[in-house]
């Protein structure tokens, strides 16, 4: 059982990539290439942990690419507005999507979804924490009023045991209630961008 929603994700990029023939996973990260890398490692070690009947025979196995002998690959690596033209891709992860650089975010989303609408099968992960208000707000909006197709989930701190107020309380005395809410409570307001603290909003 998964511990946690990155454990669930992970677990899904191996079974796509190990368990199904020709087909393709990439990994697209925000900003930084490590960070890629480091949800690859947890990928290799599902992979390597896998009982001798199960596990793939391996083309390649190397930093930021898993191929096997069933011709499926694994890809990570940073978003860039053209990271993902020509690549024929079934199943897209897309890890603090809110905080893609906003000049190629918009561009980076025009020239993927068409790839990824052409395969009815094809699969659409995107995770973030709320960055204002920009693309992933707008797609996550649209899922709520169900009118783009997409699924949402919401993950507040309140659902991850051993935090209760008092634990909120300290983090808020730290960090400011804004940044709390947009962190941990999944809010798309924040205070610096408007007149009112978003606490001053829905007392209104």
């Amino acid at each position: 059982v998964s511990k946690n929603i990155d454990d669930s994700i992970e677990e899904m990029l191996s079974k796509q990539t190990t368990l199904k023939d020709d087909k393709a996973v990439m990994d697209l990260i925000e900003k930084y290439k490590i960070s890629a890398k480091e949800i690859l490692d947890k990928v290799k070690s599902v992979i390597q942990y896998l009982p001798f009947w199960l596990k793939p025979g391996l083309f390649s196995f190397n930093m930021f690419s898993i191929m096997t002998d069933a011709n499926s690959r694994i890809l990570a690596t940073t978003t860039s507005a053209k990271s993902a033209i020509g690549f024929t891709i079934h199943l897209l992860f897309l890890d603090e999507f809110a905080h893609v650089n906003p000049n190629i975010q918009r561009s980076f989303w025009d020239n993927i979804y068409p790839v990824m609408a052409a395969d009815p099968n094809a699969k659409l992960i995107i995770t973030s924490t709320p960055n204002g208000y920009e693309l992933f707000q707008e797609l996550y909006q649209l899922a709520v009023e169900k009118k783009n197709g997409f699924k949402y989930m919401v993950i507040p701190w309140t659902d991850v045991p051993g935090r209760g107020q008092s634990w909120a309380d300290e983090q808020i005395a730290i960090m400011g209630e804004d940044a709390f809410n947009e962190q941990f409570a999944c809010v798309f307001q924040r205070s610096d961008l408007l007149l009112l603290s978003s606490h001053e909003l829905k007392a209104l």
